[in-house]
C-alpha cells in the first residue's frame, strides 16, 4: 500500500525549515512505526498556484501500518503545528492491484 500526503502552505510558510522538521518527522515515523517500508519527502520545486508545496509518498505494509501511522504522536504532533498555516491537505492510498485499472489509449 502507498500513501500519499500533499500540503499547500499560505504563502512564505514553506521554507528549509519546515521541509527538514517534515523530512525528520517522517523518518523518525519510519523508524518507529511497524510497517512503514520506505518514506520519501519531497519538495515543489515549480511555482504554480495549483501545486501543492510538501508531498510525502509512504510505501506501507498494510492498511493497519497506516492506521498506526495516523495515529502516532509524531504523525499528530506535525500536523497540529503546521495546521494553522494549511491551505490544502490531500491524501490518497493506492494499492498494488486495486480495483482501478490503467486506461489505454489510442485512436
Amino acid at each position: 500500500m502507498t500513501h500519499y500526503l500533499l500540503l499547500k502552505f499560505t504563502p512564505g510558510y514553506m521554507g528549509d525549515t519546515l521541509f527538514d522538521l517534515a523530512r525528520e518527522t517522517y523518518e523518525e515515523l519510519a523508524r518507529q512505526v511497524p510497517g512503514v517500508h520506505k518514506v520519501r519527502v519531497e519538495r515543489n520545486c515549480v511555482a504554480r498556484d495549483s501545486n501543492a508545496d510538501l508531498m510525502v509518498c509512504m510505501d506501507l505494509i498494510n492498511k493497519d501500518a497506516l492506521d498506526t501511522y495516523l495515529d502516532h504522536p509524531l504523525h499528530r504532533d506535525f500536523a497540529a503545528q503546521v495546521e494553522s498555516c494549511l491551505v490544502m491537505r490531500l491524501t490518497f492510498d493506492h494499492e498494488e492491484g486495486g480495483s482501478c485499472k490503467g486506461i489505454s489509449g489510442g485512436a
